[in-house]
């Protein structure tokens, strides 16, 4: 029997050809944790759970680390983060997320109010990466916990967080 996702909100539902993931969404049921870790999961995956993002209203935990999710990837999660109203922590260490993914993760934060906790950890996001995540934190009011160690920020993308903390106003 094929699993099926239907249509809400009247958001298309992307096609998912990875029946592991698909399986794993549909399973998870009202859990609200869903954990996607260690699953091979791709930029093109992350379409499917950017829908997911969109759509659901029960996850407040996703665990999206240990994959193969790039700037593509974290394009598609940033577009689903700006419309969630549920997800309070996610956890996309050890993937491959570069300078853009940042970008768009930062992008996604200067509208998120929910997201209370990011784990970065582990990418290569870089000094330019670190300065786009503390641009959106100068208007993020929800986020209090981010971890962004091994991911070469340098000097540079340090001191513009340091400079984030000082602006920054949370709760």
């Amino acid at each position: 029997m094929e699993t099926q996702i239907r249509n809400v909100n009247d958001i298309p539902v992307p096609t998912c050809a990875n029946e592991v993931l698909l399986r794993k969404i549909t399973d998870n049921g009202n859990n609200t944790t869903l954990k996607l870790s260690s699953s091979k999961l791709t930029d093109q995956d992350m379409e499917f759970v950017a829908y997911t993002l969109k759509t659901n209203t029960v996850v407040t935990k996703l665990h999206l680390n240990d994959n193969k999710i790039g700037d593509v990837g974290t394009e598609y999660l940033a577009d689903g983060l700006q419309m969630n109203r549920t997800l309070q922590e996610l956890y996309l260490h050890q993937n491959r997320i570069g300078i853009v993914g940042a970008q768009h993760i930062g992008k996604a934060l200067e509208t998120n109010r929910t997201l209370t906790h990011l784990d970065i950890y582990t990418n290569q996001i870089g000094p330019i990466g670190a300065e786009h995540l503390a641009e959106a934190l100068k208007v993020n009011t929800s986020l209090t916990i981010i971890d962004l160690g091994g991911n070469q920020i340098g000097d540079n993308g340090a001191q513009k967080l340091a400079e984030m903390l000082r602006t920054n106003q949370v709760g």
